[in-house]
Protein backbone atom coordinates (compact mmCIF):
# COMPACT_ATOMS: atom_id res chain seq x y z
CA UNK A 1 0.00 0.00 0.00
CA UNK A 2 1.60 3.36 -0.96
CA UNK A 3 0.51 6.33 1.64
CA UNK A 4 1.05 9.68 0.12
CA UNK A 5 2.38 11.76 3.26
CA UNK A 6 1.94 15.36 3.55
CA UNK A 7 4.88 17.43 4.40
CA UNK A 8 4.63 20.35 7.15
CA UNK A 9 6.24 23.59 7.13
CA UNK A 10 7.53 22.98 10.91
CA UNK A 11 9.62 19.61 8.90
CA UNK A 12 11.65 22.75 7.36
CA UNK A 13 12.22 24.11 10.70
CA UNK A 14 13.41 20.62 12.17
CA UNK A 15 15.79 19.93 9.01
CA UNK A 16 17.15 23.29 9.04
CA UNK A 17 17.77 22.53 13.13
CA UNK A 18 19.43 19.59 12.56
CA UNK A 19 21.66 21.12 10.02
CA UNK A 20 23.01 23.48 12.59
CA UNK A 21 23.40 20.78 14.97
CA UNK A 22 27.25 20.21 15.44
CA UNK A 23 27.32 17.83 17.88
CA UNK A 24 24.72 14.70 18.13
CA UNK A 25 21.28 15.20 19.57
CA UNK A 26 18.13 13.85 20.63
CA UNK A 27 15.14 14.32 19.43
CA UNK A 28 14.11 15.78 23.32
CA UNK A 29 17.20 18.20 22.51
CA UNK A 30 16.04 19.34 19.54
CA UNK A 31 12.18 19.66 21.00
CA UNK A 32 13.27 21.64 23.96
CA UNK A 33 15.14 23.99 21.73
CA UNK A 34 12.93 24.44 19.23
CA UNK A 35 9.60 24.79 21.53
CA UNK A 36 8.16 21.65 20.03
CA UNK A 37 7.08 18.26 20.96
CA UNK A 38 9.27 14.85 21.10
CA UNK A 39 6.55 13.66 18.64
CA UNK A 40 6.77 16.29 16.15
CA UNK A 41 10.42 16.57 16.19
CA UNK A 42 9.97 12.64 14.99
CA UNK A 43 7.50 12.55 12.87
CA UNK A 44 8.95 15.72 11.51
CA UNK A 45 12.19 13.83 10.36
CA UNK A 46 10.76 10.76 9.41
CA UNK A 47 8.36 13.19 6.75
CA UNK A 48 11.57 15.13 5.67
CA UNK A 49 13.60 11.43 5.91
CA UNK A 50 10.99 9.60 3.72
CA UNK A 51 11.22 12.76 1.25
CA UNK A 52 15.12 12.14 1.12
CA UNK A 53 16.07 15.49 2.25
CA UNK A 54 17.52 13.41 5.58
CA UNK A 55 19.39 10.44 6.27
CA UNK A 56 18.29 8.45 9.51
CA UNK A 57 21.07 6.43 10.22
CA UNK A 58 23.71 9.42 10.37
CA UNK A 59 20.96 12.08 11.53
CA UNK A 60 22.57 14.46 8.93
CA UNK A 61 20.39 16.20 5.54
CA UNK A 62 21.82 15.05 2.21
CA UNK A 63 22.68 18.28 1.37
CA UNK A 64 21.89 18.29 -2.34
CA UNK A 65 18.52 17.76 -1.96
CA UNK A 66 18.48 20.11 0.81
CA UNK A 67 19.93 23.32 -1.05
CA UNK A 68 17.13 21.91 -4.03
CA UNK A 69 14.16 21.76 -1.91
CA UNK A 70 15.55 24.99 -0.14
CA UNK A 71 15.71 26.67 -3.60
CA UNK A 72 13.58 25.59 -5.61
CA UNK A 73 10.39 23.68 -3.10
CA UNK A 74 10.08 25.45 0.37
CA UNK A 75 8.75 28.72 -0.89
CA UNK A 76 5.80 26.19 -2.25
CA UNK A 77 5.26 24.72 1.65
CA UNK A 78 2.59 26.73 3.31
CA UNK A 79 0.71 27.56 0.33
CA UNK A 80 -2.97 26.95 1.38
CA UNK A 81 -6.04 28.62 1.70
CA UNK A 82 -5.15 32.28 3.73
CA UNK A 83 -1.57 31.25 4.12
CA UNK A 84 0.94 32.97 2.42
CA UNK A 85 3.81 31.35 0.90
CA UNK A 86 7.00 30.67 2.83
CA UNK A 87 9.21 32.49 0.51
CA UNK A 88 8.61 35.82 2.40
CA UNK A 89 9.49 34.42 5.79
CA UNK A 90 11.91 36.92 7.55
CA UNK A 91 13.82 33.60 8.75
CA UNK A 92 15.06 32.75 5.43
CA UNK A 93 16.59 35.23 4.55
CA UNK A 94 20.53 35.16 4.17
CA UNK A 95 21.21 38.33 7.10
CA UNK A 96 19.80 35.22 9.71
CA UNK A 97 21.85 32.06 10.84
CA UNK A 98 22.09 29.12 12.69
CA UNK A 99 22.94 29.64 16.42
CA UNK A 100 23.01 26.41 18.78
Amino acid sequence: MNMAVMAKSQDVVVLLKWLCCLTAKSYADLASELGMSVGEVYSATQRVALAGLFDLESKRPRMNALREYLVHGVKYASQHKGVPPLAGCPLLTPRHSCGN
